[in-house]
């Protein structure tokens, strides 16, 4: 199955939000105009390739995640007066709902589905060349949605978590000089959304996944000329 076909299937399962679904790179990507600040607008002139080459990643080497519409760029947390920004990135996961995870208490849902992906998207963000020298990154954002267990198939509920940290504190955790508890504690903001309101901080724990890295989509044929790495 290529990307096409599997895309098609999440659509269906994402049905009322199929617009953030799978968005191809000149939706996934925040344009420049929509950007408030000249710092904002420099950063996205600067990284695009970057950006681009980021997505890319994502499309090819994870099939089964997608990038919602604006996913990728430089945001703010909501709220703050300071023009800080973090390299952002907002999936969406075709997690299934039944079974073990849906049985799982919400801090547990969220904490593995945290330790799962975010993880690795924090991974692939600090890694983006320049981003540590550049003084006008302030940190990384990773947004995490996916369906809502017992919510209506045909109508699906998202559950969303969505975390900001500073580069110093997530490069720490990422090379293991801070515990995961302290860099949570440290992250910026930290929120959760039910899919009718924003719950706020929840008591979320990370542990070691290797899903990312080592799960292949059965039957899944990668674009020829592409390598993940």
């Amino acid at each position: 199955m290529r990307r096409g076909g599997i895309a098609a299937v999440v659509a269906i399962l994402l049905v009322g939000r199929s617009a953030t679904a799978f968005a191809a790179p000149e939706d996934a990507i925040t344009p420049i105009s929509q950007y408030t600040t000249a710092k904002a607008k420099s950063l996205a002139v600067t990284y695009q390739n970057e950006l681009v080459q980021f997505y890319d990643h994502v499309y090819h080497c994870l099939p089964w995640v997608g990038v919602v519409k604006n996913g990728i760029g430089f945001r703010q947390p909501q709220g703050t007066a300071a023009d800080d920004r973090y390299l952002s990135v907002w999936i969406a996961i075709d997690q299934r709902t039944d079974g073990p995870f849906g049985q799982l208490p919400l801090d547990r849902r969220v904490s593995a589905m945290f330790s799962r992906y975010g993880v690795p998207m924090l991974r692939r963000l600090a890694a983006m060349p320049g981003m540590e020298s550049d003084p006008d990154v302030y940190g990384f954002s990773v947004a995490v949605e996916w369906i809502k267990p017992g919510s209506d198939p045909n109508r699906p509920t998202m559950e969303i978590l969505a975390m900001f940290a500073d580069q110093q504190s997530t490069r720490a955790y990422l090379g293991n000089t801070l515990p995961a508890k302290e860099f949570v504690d440290k992250m910026k903001k930290l929120t959760f959304f039910d899919g009718e309101r924003e719950v706020g901080r929840l008591p979320i724990e990370v542990w070691e996944d290797n899903f990312v890295a080592t799960y292949k989509v059965p039957g899944y044929e990668m674009e020829k000329g592409k390598v993940c790495s």
